[in-house]
């Protein structure tokens, strides 16, 4: 017979290793104990990975890919990536039992909860109850419970955030079941799942609205304990509303200062050299002498001129370098330039990435710093 014409052998054919030569094996062999013996007699480059009950899958690398073969009556390839969005959450939770959701194991000593003042007053009075309120429309199942942050940042929308000393509670014996929302349950599980896959790029974001540090506690929280989170900055703050002499509900009012103030954490954080405590001045300060909604060309100075005549009660909070730092980021920060300093940088990226509010889409060109540009291309503070 000519060579030309002469069919592969499986030996030859199974050689190649890409994924139409696994799919060809998965077809013509039957079970998985028949795939297992199969991609050892062709040198297939797998693992067999174990999970509880006995249930198992074979990893296979690929020269175009990584591939997993299920423990099915009809196992056949399927890439990794997508066979882990495929699962469900009881998939997911008979697979990784051990990486459900554990709070009193990892207690983190205290979380919070935001309310409005009216509300608050009644909290402090009975506890915190279990409602029935939807936070969205990818948890409108999750039913009653006192929602709750790991950080007051997550709360900073309310004007009273409230910490719940779950220390005490676990101390007390006092153990009511905590809970993630579905959303947050299912990506951590494809997370725990790709990480035990080997797969160091995979990462399952949450969804849209959805808060990842968001706890559900089940039953009320009595009254002993919590207490009403008091904000390091909220002596500012007040200082800068009693000086503003706009429209409290302005787009550069007080609201916008406290949406500087989170972003310009955030920036801060992954910042090396930014110092934090100039960034949340910064954002409780630059607009505080704004007189109105219009251009105001003038209200950096003019902020930047009250500066030195912060209260000695304030003051004594900054050095000397910090309030240099201060008042030249507030004086500035209409100019439109760009800072390499870290900390101005931070507080300048901060402010712009707010100008969605004024439906102004921010732009990475007018970013100082990496978190800023990174922040304003994946628009994700405003998606």
């Amino acid at each position: 017979m000519d060579s030309s014409t002469e069919m592969e052998s499986p030996k030859q054919f199974h050689s190649i290793h890409d994924q139409d030569s696994l799919e060809e094996l998965c077809m013509d062999t039957s079970g998985a104990l028949g795939i297992e013996s199969a991609l050892m007699k062709y040198d297939y480059d797998f693992e067999k990975i174990i999970f509880p009950d006995n249930k198992f899958i074979f990893i296979v690398n690929l020269s175009d890919g990584k591939m997993v073969i299920p423990d099915s009556r009809e196992p056949y390839p399927t890439e990794v990536e997508n066979w882990i969005y495929s699962l469900d959450q009881l998939d997911l939770e008979e697979l990784f039992p051990h990486a459900l959701f554990d709070f009193w194991n990892a207690n983190p000593g205290a979380m919070y909860h935001g309310t409005t003042e009216e509300r608050a007053v009644n909290i402090m009075t009975n506890g915190l109850l279990p409602k029935d309120e939807s936070r969205g429309i990818d948890n409108r199942g999750t039913g009653p419970g006192v929602f709750m942050s790991e950080e007051p940042d997550g709360e900073d929308r309310y004007p009273v955030v409230i910490e719940i000393d779950t220390r005490k509670m676990g101390d007390d014996g006092f153990l009511p079941q905590m809970d993630r929302e579905d959303p947050i349950v299912i990506l951590e599980l494809r997370n725990a799942l790709a990480n035990r896959l080997g797969l160091d790029d995979f990462y399952a974001d949450s969804e849209q609205g959805i808060m990842p540090d968001t706890v559900i506690c089940r039953e009320g929280i009595p009254p002993r304990y919590l207490k009403i989170y008091h904000d390091e900055m909220d002596p500012v703050y007040e200082y800068a509303e009693s000086t503003f002499t706009g429209n409290p509900n302005s787009i550069h009012g007080p609201g916008h200062w406290r949406t500087v103030d989170r972003i310009g954490r955030m920036i801060a954080e992954e910042t090396p050299g930014a110092d934090p405590v100039v960034v949340r001045w910064f954002a409780a300060l630059h607009d505080s002498h704004r007189e109105d909604d219009s251009d105001d060309m003038g209200h950096g100075p003019r902020s930047a001129d009250s500066v030195p005549s912060l209260p000695d009660s304030l003051q004594q909070a900054l050095t000397h370098k910090q309030m240099q730092l201060l008042e030249y980021a507030i004086r500035h920060h209409t100019d439109g330039d760009i800072s390499e300093d870290p900390t101005i940088g931070a507080c300048w990226d901060s402010d712009r990435l707010d100008l969605i509010r004024c439906n102004v889409t921010p732009s990475s060109e007018y970013m100082s710093t990496d978190k800023g540009k990174e922040l304003a291309e994946s628009g994700e503070l405003w998606s």
